[in-house]
């Protein structure tokens, strides 16, 4: 089997104010209840957007979101089935060591 991290997007419109957030559930399991095994995390308004990286996309996600204003949570969105991309060509991320030291020789 092959591994690869791929990530999934998601974005919504919302109207709110400072005390508006976005829950985000995840599961691997489709028909899944939100609770808090489950739960990912929460968005601050006016962030509208959330990227969900270093997944398996060999495997198929189920994201349901609900919204809490003034403590108060809402119903929770039907759930969205997603597969992670996978972009082949991204720059890689690279993680610079301490303490490197260059040497240059210059005889010949």
């Amino acid at each position: 089997m092959l591994y690869l991290l791929g990530s999934v997007t998601l974005s919504w419109e919302l109207i709110g104010d400072s005390t508006t957030k976005v829950n985000i559930y995840r599961s691997v399991e489709e028909g899944f209840t939100p609770d808090s095994s489950n739960f990912l995390t929460n968005i601050n308004y006016p962030t509208f957007e959330f990227t969900d990286s270093n997944l398996d996309d060999n495997i198929f996600y189920y994201y349901r979101l609900s919204v809490t204003s003034n403590g108060q949570e809402s119903l929770f969105t039907d759930e969205i089935q997603v597969k992670p991309v996978f972009v082949p060509n991204q720059a890689p991320t690279i993680d610079v060591p301490d303490d490197v030291q260059f040497n240059e020789d210059n005889k010949l």
